[in-house]
């Protein structure tokens, strides 16, 4: 399984997405041009003018990251793989720091895993770089990362390799992590080892882990369908 070409609904996505950050800057630009040259003022006058619409500008594109931020966090809450997998090809190639490209690397990574396509979902793994990243920031991503690479080896049959990336790379880093900044980053981790106790054979810890998933309130609602599945299994 492939990740589907963007089509031209894609493109027209992308067109709309361009529109929406520039539209509004440029129709300002050029309402705020208008009224420097018709205002009776001087060039000091003129000055604040260019300052205010410096700030208004500001403020336009911290609105436009935010709100981006939030559209995307809210896919990933409720499992909606497609829109993920849409703002992620958009934002990933004009995201330059290393922070903000391994949450959107991450982000795909896990909607292409909830998809089942977990070939891609490794893939994407590959434009990680933990190392530029701080100690903390690092500890998150090479977790979440970790539960992809489990996913990808219970997929494949393969309990050993998924316990040793739960071992490697999952657990400790889970124990690093604040449970009520990281909560969703936890339950990654939390169902990453339901996952290996299930195809272990050992149910009764699983289902201990799981009820811890579906019991956080912080917990989005795809981790608490992925978790009911799970107990399902036990």
């Amino acid at each position: 399984m492939s990740e589907r070409p963007i089509g031209f609904a894609g493109k027209r996505g992308h067109l709309w997405a361009l529109l929406g950050t520039w539209a509004v800057p440029v129709i300002m630009g050029c309402a705020y041009a208008v009224l420097a040259s018709l205002a009776e003022t001087d060039a000091t006058g003129k000055s604040w003018m260019a300052i205010g619409f410096a700030f208004v500008l500001l403020l336009w594109f911290l609105f436009r990251l935010l709100s981006g931020h939030a559209a995307l966090a809210r896919a990933v809450a409720v499992g909606d793989t497609d829109r993920v997998l849409e703002v992620t090809a958009a934002e990933l190639p004009r995201t330059r720091g290393a922070a903000a490209r391994a949450e959107l690397v991450l982000a795909r990574a896990k909607a292409f895993e909830q998809r089942g396509d977990v070939v891609s979902a490794e893939a994407a793994l590959a434009d990680l770089a933990p190392d530029a990243l701080s100690p903390a920031t690092r500890a998150r991503v090479v977790l979440v990362a970790g539960t992809v690479r489990v996913a990808a080896a219970l997929a494949a049959n393969d309990v050993t390799s998924a316990r040793g990336a739960l071992d490697r790379d999952v657990a400790p880093n889970e124990r690093a992590l604040d449970r009520r900044r990281d909560p969703i980053a936890i339950n990654h981790a939390r169902l990453a080892h339901a996952g290996v106790l299930v195809a272990e054979g050992d149910r009764d810890r699983a289902r201990a882990v799981l009820d811890q998933v579906t019991r956080d309130v912080l917990a989005g609602s795809a981790q608490r369908d992925a978790a009911t599945s799970l107990l399902a299994r036990c």
